[in-house]
């Protein structure tokens, strides 16, 4: 229809979350064994969580930029890694940016 106009959007927000709890698991295979270690009440997750976003699309599709400003472990956590005889390493770093697209139905 000629008629209809393309609405396009703009959003920009902040979110802050607290981590109240969980379960991590991790499956690893050493030597050809398969392994499953559960953990509960990790106290190396850093408990807030806080950053900002940016949206923008149309009526139907959105581009999705959010921005962590917080880490998601603690800055000298460490772990015992299967793969180097429970050697203690640090646990990775994820990227603060993550980029998406958001489908509206």
């Amino acid at each position: 229809n000629k008629n209809e106009k393309v609405t396009v959007f703009i959003e920009a927000g902040g979110f802050f979350g607290y981590y109240l709890g969980g379960t991590y698991k991790r499956r690893s295979t050493v030597n050809g064994n398969n392994y499953t270690e559960k953990f509960a009440g990790l106290s190396d997750i850093n408990n807030l969580r806080y950053g900002g976003y940016l949206r923008f699309g149309t009526a139907w599709v959105a581009l999705n930029f959010q921005y962590r400003a917080s880490s998601i472990y603690d800055n000298n956590a460490k772990y015992s890694h299967p793969d180097r005889a429970g050697a203690l390493v640090n646990y990775p770093k994820p990227g603060a940016v993550e980029l998406g697209v958001i489908i509206l139905l």
